[in-house]
């Protein structure tokens, strides 16, 4: 199957954006003061067969 270039980098910097929100909504409700306070801990997207799309941790 061919990609478009464009459209996969588009779709790669949405999820990115997706996965930032997510983990800055953890942030902001955390109810522990030093994981918070840390940023010790990450979001992550995955298709429906496990595979990660996206994930921070990793880069």
């Amino acid at each position: 199957m061919n990609v478009d270039p464009v459209v996969s980098e588009i779709v790669a910097g949405a999820l990115r954006a997706i996965e930032e929100e997510v983990e800055d909504l953890l942030g902001r409700v955390w109810r522990s003061p030093s994981l918070r306070d840390a940023g010790d801990f990450s979001a992550a997207l995955y298709d429906r067969f496990g595979r990660a799309l996206t994930s921070t941790a990793a880069g």
